[in-house]
């Protein structure tokens, strides 16, 4: 396989425009720890890449923690879910997500 390289410029450019399209979520340092923020276009610079895994998991971007599901006398109103660019992702955080997606969708798994 290639190895490819991009420029700093050229990927602060590819982040604006996608910053066009969907907001960009990626770790930031406060503290002594990285959190998951959305980043606008001009906040590109502190972005924390290459370090260490954030507090939050990416289960945090697919399950909200609480979601109204239901009103009294009104019908429920679904919207299609944003979409969202998260940036800095570790594999053991990607890996998971094959893991909720066997509980969540259709998969093999039967909950007793």
């Amino acid at each position: 396989m290639e190895t490819l390289f991009i420029t700093e410029t050229d990927f602060s450019s590819l982040l604006r425009k996608l910053n066009e399209k969907s907001p960009i979520y990626a770790p930031r340092r406060k503290g002594d720890f990285l959190f998951y923020e959305r980043v606008k276009s001009d906040s590109l610079d502190d972005i924390a890449l290459g370090e260490i895994r954030p507090i939050q998991s990416l289960k945090s971007f697919l399950i909200p923690p609480q979601e109204r599901v239901s009103e009294y006398f009104t019908s429920p109103s679904f919207s299609n879910k944003e979409e969202k660019i998260i940036l800095g992702a570790k594999s053991c955080d990607l890996e998971s997500l094959k893991i909720l997606d066997s509980v969540y969708s259709d998969g093999d798994f039967k909950d007793p």
